[in-house]
């Protein structure tokens, strides 16, 4: 099992093509394709922060003058190279599951997808098997030089080492940690959002090796996350209703460098609580200690786990080998073409936020586009009116302060209520930045901009790099009140992704300000013979004295309508009938439903005498959708002559509750 950002024992074999970690940083530098005068200037930054993290003792300033010293081995400099960019790799996975979900949604196992937010480049233009080997290729180069090898009897051999039951640690931050991970049934919690920095105990020998075990630690836990939040989620994934069944499935999830079923085994047991107590409990332990007892302790557990990573099978990496494969890695389109694909995966985040509301990804032509221009991307939900998410929505604006900007502004998300080409109808923009160092002006200057060309939009900036709130200083005084900047924006980094979709979720609650929200209610079956599949039932004060109930069914291109006009049939389409139209007040008016179709249903209830206002008047309907009974009762504020109920889905079970007062029914 190949162990993700972890190395062994130094016996690497190299020839004088790149024989040092200098070598291969001046290789990546004149080979890779970075730009270290923009995004990636900071990249050198992290990588040396990484390798001082496992070498604490250290002199060294910066990556260059560690690398003169030759005190960095070529395998551990590549590991911190690929930790560095891991989130690149993680972008990717995020992606794959936005285009296999567009996909399925258009009937195409190997549905076509075309880059192409550059205007200085040619567009990148792949299918879904072409991404899934390129993220393979990713994932094989980084594994070439993460040398030590690990499987399940290694892993609780780790443990075990530093097993402690019962004692309790002293650091706050671990002890959170440990509380979020055992609470809930089966003492299965939380994965926490942060982890804890690596135990200390105060003898650099032994400090060394818990950061190396640290990393062993933190990798199981961040590729456990990947699969959910929830811990239960994946043991039901290993184990349970969730089981990966099929053998094809099981193939490819064995090629995995962590596959589910381990990571499933393993927190079947607890191993990441169990051995995160231990480390942290054992280190206190022996920084507690006086000497010469601390010294001797330290030395004593220092020797077994260094035994430990020492007898795990190293993978050797000879010069020619490693020029060859780091240069196949380089030539991969996906790295060439990164930092387009933040842009991208911005997306999938926006997606993700407002999930529960039902996202309907659009293609053209068979291909989901990413570009530069205006491009509908998806509709959410079933909101009136609609609600788009567009990518690079250009708009006018007379003087915007931004340089390069010239009489218009095109961030790079919109969410945008029908009709599109108003920019009055935005309620969001997303602007998209990868710099390592926040540029103030630049960013402020964008969220001045986009504010002003979208007055009614929530503006949000966000950076691949740090970006604080002082950058809002910047903003012009007008508009800051609707501007947000969110820093480190990149998977697994928290609290940034939080932040962003409760903002994105926040907004559409705001705009659609009646909207309780979606309510799963488990997709419907047929009703048994002789029983109803549904029923709607709106009772009412004597005034108004006339309120009419309307079903509207929106039906494989067509609507079908349910009101006083048209009472419906319930023994054949639309299967939906009105009992009686009640025109002198209280009700009750009934609409029975015999079977559901495959299609929205949606209900509102106008108010035909208007000898009152809608407002405060006690209106209330039952609903009753298979075995489950709603009620809902009509707003107490809002003006005009309807009250929009519901939008329901039933083949999907998925519940809108709009109970708004509008002019219109749409």
């Amino acid at each position: 099992m190949k162990f993700p950002f972890q190395t062994g024992k130094r016996n690497t074999k190299t020839s004088n093509m790149l024989s040092t970690a200098s070598d291969v940083w001046t290789f990546l530098k004149q080979s890779g394709g970075l730009s270290l005068d923009n995004y990636d200037q900071d990249l050198p930054k992290e990588i040396f922060e990484s390798l001082r993290s496992s070498s604490p003792t250290t002199k060294a300033f910066d990556l260059d003058s560690l690398l003169k010293a030759d005190a960095v081995s070529v395998e551990d400099f590549l590991v911190a190279f690929f930790r560095v960019v891991q989130p690149f790799a993680d972008m990717m996975v995020d992606l794959l599951r936005l285009f296999e979900k567009a996909g399925a949604t258009q009937g195409k196992q190997n549905l076509a997808v075309r880059f192409d937010f550059d205007k200085d480049l040619p567009p990148l233009e792949f299918d879904l098997e072409h991404f899934r080997k390129w993220q393979e290729g990713w994932q094989r180069v980084a594994g070439s030089f993460l040398t030590n090898l690990w499987n399940h009897n290694s892993l609780w051999e780790l443990n075990g080492l530093l097993r402690s039951v019962n004692d309790r640690v002293r650091d706050p931050r671990m002890q959170r940690w440990l509380d979020g991970y055992y609470a809930g049934n089966n003492r299965r919690g939380q994965w926490p959002d942060a982890e804890p920095p690596p135990p200390q105990c105060g003898i650099p020998g032994l400090d060394t090796t818990l950061a190396r075990v640290w990393r062993v630690w933190l990798t199981v836990v961040q590729q456990s996350k990947r699969h959910g939040m929830d811990r239960e989620r994946l043991i039901r994934l290993c184990f349970g209703s969730d089981q990966i069944r099929h053998s094809e499935s099981d193939s490819k999830q064995n090629q995995e460098p962590w596959p589910v079923k381990l990571l499933g085994s393993l927190d079947s047991d607890h191993w990441a609580g169990s051995l995160a107590h231990g480390a942290y409990f054992r280190a206190e332990k022996i920084g507690a200690l006086t000497e010469p007892e601390r010294s001797e302790e330290a030395s004593a557990l220092n020797q077994k786990l260094t035994e430990l990573f020492d007898s795990l099978q190293v993978v050797e990496v000879e010069g020619e080998l490693l020029q060859r494969t780091l240069q196949d890695f380089l030539n991969l389109p996906v790295w060439q073409r990164r930092h387009e694909l933040y842009s991208a995966w911005i997306s999938t985040q926006i997606v993700n936020a407002l999930s529960d509301y039902g996202v309907d990804l659009h293609c053209v032509g068979g291909q989901l586009l990413f570009e530069f221009k205006g491009t509908h991307l998806a509709t959410i939900g079933t909101f009136n009116p609609n609600l788009h998410l567009m990518a690079e929505l250009r708009s006018p604006l007379a003087a915007p302060r931004g340089f390069g900007r010239k009489r218009a502004i095109q961030p790079d998300y919109s969410l945008i209520t029908s009709p599109i080409t108003s920019p009055e109808c935005s309620i969001l923009e997303v602007e998209c930045k990868q710099y390592l160092a926040a540029s103030k002006r630049k960013f402020a200057d964008a969220l001045t901009d986009y504010a002003n060309g979208r007055l009614n939009a929530r503006i949000v900036l966000v950076n691949y790099g740090p970006a604080t709130d002082d950058i809002l200083d910047q903003v012009d005084i007008g508009v800051r009140h609707r501007t947000r900047v969110i820093g480190w924006m990149r998977p697994n980094s928290e609290p940034a992704q939080s932040d962003f979709a409760e903002l994105v979720k926040a907004t559409v609650r705001d705009r659609f300000s009646s909207v309780a929200g979606p309510t799963a209610v488990g997709p419907l079956s047929q009703a048994q013979p002789g029983r109803l599949a549904g029923q709607i039932v709106l009772r009412w004060e004597s005034t108004p004295r006339d309120l009419d109930l309307h079903l509207r069914i929106f039906h494989e291109g067509q609507t079908l309508e349910v009101n006083f006009s048209q009472k419906g049939d319930i023994s054949g389409e639309p299967w939906a009938l009105l009992d009686q139209d009640v025109q002198n007040g209280s009700g009750p008016e009934t609409i029975q439903i015999a079977r559901w179709l495959d299609g929205t249903y949606r209900c509102a209830v106008h108010n035909y005498s208007r000898d009152r206002t809608l407002a405060g008047c006690g209106a209330r309907l039952i609903v009753t959708l298979g075995g489950q009974e709603l009620s809902f009762e009509c707003p107490t504020s809002g003006t005009g002559e309807w009250w929009e109920v519901f939008s329901f889905l039933p083949t999907r079970g998925k519940l809108d509750i709009l109970n708004r007062i509008t002019a219109s029914f749409a």
